[in-house]
């Protein structure tokens, strides 16, 4: 008898089951627990102000973020931006802030907050689209904050900076609407990247790997080549699954199927195998990025002018994902 396809998860359909995530950090071979040291009381100090004021002036929360929310960001972005210089990681770090707030604060809520239909498009606008028309307070100082990645980087992977977080805006607030054709549990993984990719990791983890290259960017015939997709795929597979790990338990009770492991829980009618599945995925996703980068490598061999860029940048995006992994892992609010 066929399965019934479902579009939603129901805990109740799972009672008395016990899970557990089993650790695996000895099989992702090449991951390195780093966190920033040198300039941390320093950055520390100014962020907590920074998010204060912007707390009271920008995003009008009213003191409804407690502080431990900032430092567990803080400690987040410590693992991702290791490699950072001191400048850019204060952007980085102002740039993420901005993002977890949008993401738990306005987007999770998008559809209930209590503005007119065309002061939520003009919200929604001016934090998709660049303007300096100030159309609302909160997309222009967003936007003021991505400007400042352009003194980090090369111009025109700037662009793709700007471009990606367009993308990110535009898929986390689509993805919360009512879809006429919403993510269901017959999905295969590669069924639900298509449909989260964007908006649950999106670009970030290439476009995060360029700051700090200002002499040189990677040409679009390389981004756009099949050998580079693929790196972009693992690397994209291997946060969004994370992502979906660790924030299972807090999801828990969501009905939404934003979360892999709720279609596995489904089809495997068990949330342990669905759990270990996934973990499975993670490190299979994670050795795949490794081995790509290898292939791509050495079709440049002979090029040291883009070979050893694309090294740098591999290099970069690597420490990206142990970043995402331990801080994950890690953090209270995955946990």
């Amino acid at each position: 008898m066929e399965e019934k396809i479902k579009f939603s998860f129901e805990i109740n359909d799972f009672q008395n089951q016990k899970f557990k995530i089993q650790e695996f950090t000895s099989k992702l071979i090449g991951l390195k627990e780093e966190s920033f040291t040198p300039f941390k009381p320093i950055v520390y100090e100014k962020y907590l102000n920074w998010a204060k004021s912007i707390e009271e002036s920008i995003l009008k929360t009213n003191g409804t973020i407690n502080k431990s929310i900032f430092e567990e960001i803080f400690s987040y972005c410590g693992h991702i931006g290791e490699f950072l210089e001191y400048e850019p990681f204060m952007v980085f770090l102002k740039f993420t802030t901005f993002g977890i707030i949008l993401d738990d604060f306005i987007f999770e809520k998008i559809n209930s907050l209590n503005m007119k239909l065309n002061e939520k498009e003009k919200l929604i606008n001016s934090l998709t689209y660049y303007n300096n028309k100030n159309e609302n307070i909160i997309g222009f100082e967003f936007w003021e904050i991505i400007n400042e990645f352009q003194n980090f980087t090369h111009k025109k992977s700037f662009e793709r900076i700007k471009n990606a977080n367009s993308l990110w805006i535009k898929s986390s607030i689509d993805s919360r609407k009512n879809s006429k054709f919403p993510i269901n549990s017959s999905y295969s993984f590669n069924q639900y990247f298509e449909k989260r990719s964007s908006d649950a990791s999106g670009d970030f983890i290439l476009t995060m790997s360029m700051i700090g290259i200002m002499d040189n960017y990677i040409e679009n015939s390389i981004l756009g080549s099949k050998e580079f997709q693929i790196i972009n795929y693992h690397a994209k597979s291997f946060f969004l699954l994370i992502n979906d790990l660790y924030s299972f338990n807090r999801e828990i009770n969501d009905n939404d199927l934003l979360n892999y492991i709720k279609i596995l829980a489904i089809q495997l009618n068990s949330i342990q195998m669905s759990i270990d599945k996934t973990i499975e995925l993670i490190i299979d996703h994670y050795l795949k990025f490794l081995s790509s980068i290898e292939i791509i490598l050495k079709l440049y061999q002979n090029d040291q002018t883009t070979y050893q860029l694309l090294k740098q940048v591999f290099q970069k995006a690597n420490k990206v994902l142990s970043g995402i992994y331990f801080a994950h892992k890690r953090s209270k609010r995955y946990n």
